[in-house]
């Protein structure tokens, strides 16, 4: 089994979704809109969610390790 590491932090100073592989920055990011009614909206808190999409009818597995979540309001 290959375990990996994987994070998102968004920032409010520049609205910037970033993402995180084994504790590294990768350089695709997202700008996030900071209005209402946006696909990302900034006033809608974060939640913890695990999805696994398959392109086939094949049956897929994911085994998650641990999580560790938090959410920091200003």
């Amino acid at each position: 089994d290959t375990y990996v590491k994987l994070g998102m932090k968004f920032s409010t100073a520049n609205n910037r979704l970033e993402f995180y592989v084994n504790g590294v920055k990768q350089a695709a990011g997202v700008t996030v809109p900071n209005a209402t009614g946006n696909p990302f909206p900034a006033d809608v808190p974060m939640a913890p969610t695990f999805a696994l999409l398959a392109a086939t009818n094949d049956t897929e597995t994911a085994t998650i390790d641990w999580w560790k979540i938090a959410q920091l309001r200003a």
